[in-house]
């Protein structure tokens, strides 16, 4: 019966001395947090920080034009997406890819058609003036182009297809715009001068850009 009594009393110091220790030397130790969860809670955070100063833009090209010899029919994207370090400075890539479809009289008497493709890779950066925009571009442009003979006909080889060619060419654009949207969905209209535009390209260095926004 004593031994019981010393083992109750025993069972309830051990219940009352970590008690009364922690009264005495004030507030409890605060929890250890959870570090993985901390850590992931941080780069979930960042990932979504990171996702909210994107913006996006699309523009597109659509066209057909004629004459007595071909059609030409071109369809083409160019997308882009931009980093906002701040309320009035974003840069990011830019990408396009067109076709042309050719289908036309050859200079062999007979018909063809003539598949192009021309695709081009730049990076920009671009500085917001309340609703307008300069927009420094460098990249890359490589151009698929064929040819036609001193009648207007597409040309040929000596394998008797059309003839074609590719040209890659380094390209450094600028331009102004315009873009009244702040967020959301928005339109987008600029026009751009390429300054290593080559004296002998049939290209013209001048090209107007009409595009849609989102996030901008």
């Amino acid at each position: 019966m004593k031994m019981f009594r010393v083992l109750i009393a025993a069972f309830v110091l051990l219940l009352v001395l970590p008690e009364a220790e922690a009264q005495r030397g004030g507030r409890s130790a605060p929890k250890r947090p959870n570090s993985s969860a901390s850590r992931t809670k941080s780069k979930k955070k960042t990932q979504s920080d990171f996702t909210e100063r994107l913006w996006y833009g699309a523009g597109g090209t659509l066209g057909f034009s004629g004459n007595n010899a071909f059609n030409v029919f071109t369809i083409g994207v160019l997308p882009q997406v931009g980093y906002k370090f701040n309320d009035w400075l974003s840069a990011g890539p830019r990408l396009g890819a067109v076709y042309t479809g050719v289908k036309g009289e050859t200079d062999r008497g007979v018909r063809d058609r003539v598949n192009l493709w021309n695709f081009t890779g730049s990076g920009f950066a671009r500085a917001r003036i309340a609703v307008f925009y300069i927009q420094p571009e460098f990249g890359i442009e490589s151009r698929n182009d064929f040819f036609t003979d001193g009648f207007g006909r597409i040309a040929t080889d000596q394998d008797f297809e059309p003839a074609t060619a590719r040209e890659n060419e380094e390209v450094l654009n600028i331009g102004v715009g315009y873009n009244g949207s702040f967020g959301g969905l928005g339109s987008d209209i600029g026009i751009f001068y390429n300054l290593f535009d080559d004296v002998n390209s049939v290209t013209s260095p001048i090209s107007l850009r009409v595009s849609l926004t989102f996030n901008y």
